[in-house]
């Protein structure tokens, strides 16, 4: 096997459309923003590797024109024609158009995640990039990082949590717990710790085999709480505690909407809970991935909308690290 074919040198060819549109060595080396030798030396290889001068020199002295070989002239329109869909493959995967995508997106998500992000998501793909389909999952915490490796979801939204060097995060920001109580609970106004700690409470379960969030803080202040249900949504716990006297934790954002659509109130938790740290994360392999650079950059735009989000403030593929687990229940 020869050089050309062997190494694939596109240096090389450019250098021959080079001297063929300049007819000199001296001006191919100007427009290529490199020296006289080095034009030099890699038309010798090329002729080494095609077995043929490709170019003559004709004129008279001093006013000599490098003229192209029959071998040059019959390659120089086949690789000027390679060299641009090159060009135009290379310059399609840069320049990345959504509304011309067909895909399909696996996203992990929890439940609370769809509710935040698909109402004010959708519409947008809706016109932004009709051709894509999404479809969302529900994954335990520890199966993120084999789901992503595995290629079987393309995008997840999880909390703070330990993952491999293969897997990258962008930091979304963080999410505070509110108390979700009916319209006509007598302590919708001032809800103090000893009325909290007398209240029946409904817990929302998302990972049966980890602790509950509030477990901490509520054993520091030496306080039990009378869990009167253990439910796997938030929707289902706000219903409830619309038609009982019961109360729920919930995140801020997710009550907003709650209050929209139920008869049901927030209220402020009555002692100090850590926030919820969220993160959104993809595999390595996808990070250049123009579809899901389309995606993770049209997600932090999302979240950074919520008004009782608390944003991040740095990059898209930065941010501080947290030793905040929430991957329990609330």
């Amino acid at each position: 096997m020869n050089e050309i074919n062997s190494k694939l040198d596109l240096n090389l060819l450019k250098v021959m459309l080079a001297i063929a549109k300049t007819g000199s060595v001296t001006l191919a080396a100007e427009s290529m923003h490199l020296t006289q030798p080095a034009i030099s030396h890699a038309l010798n290889r090329l002729r080494d590797a095609i077995g043929d001068p490709l170019f003559v020199r004709q004129g008279p002295r001093g006013g000599q024109v490098m003229v192209p070989t029959t071998v040059a002239r019959s390659l120089i329109p086949k690789v000027e024609q390679h060299l641009s869909g090159l060009s135009q493959a290379i310059s399609e995967v840069q320049e990345f158009h959504p509304e011309t995508l067909q895909a399909t997106f696996t996203l992990g998500l929890r439940d609370i995640m769809e509710s935040m992000t698909f109402p004010q998501m959708m519409p947008r793909f809706a016109l932004a990039a009709p051709g894509v389909k999404l479809i969302s999952r529900q994954i335990e915490p520890g199966q993120m990082e084999k789901q992503l490796s595995g290629g079987r979801i393309d995008l997840a939204v999880e909390s703070d949590i330990v993952v491999g060097e293969n897997i990258r995060s962008a930091y979304l920001g963080e999410d505070g717990l509110v108390v979700v109580m009916s319209n006509s609970h007598p302590l919708r106004n001032s809800l103090s710790l000893t009325d909290y700690a007398a209240a029946k409470h409904i817990v929302v379960t998302l990972n049966s085999a980890g602790p509950e969030l509030l477990d901490k803080p509520l054993q520091q202040l030496n306080i039990h709480r009378n869990i009167a249900l253990k439910c796997q949504h938030f929707f289902a716990a706000c219903q409830v505690v619309a038609k009982t006297d019961w109360l729920t934790a919930v995140p801020a954002s997710f009550a907003r909407d709650m209050v929209k659509v139920l008869p049901v109130c927030a209220a402020p938790l009555p002692f100090l809970v850590p926030p919820i740290p969220l993160r959104l994360y993809w595999h390595e392999l996808q990070h250049n991935d123009p579809g899901n650079r389309w995606l993770r950059q049209l997600a932090l735009k999302i979240m950074a909308s919520l008004p009782e989000f608390q944003k991040a403030t740095t990059g898209p593929d930065s941010g501080p690290e947290s030793t905040i687990q929430t991957s329990g229940q609330l």
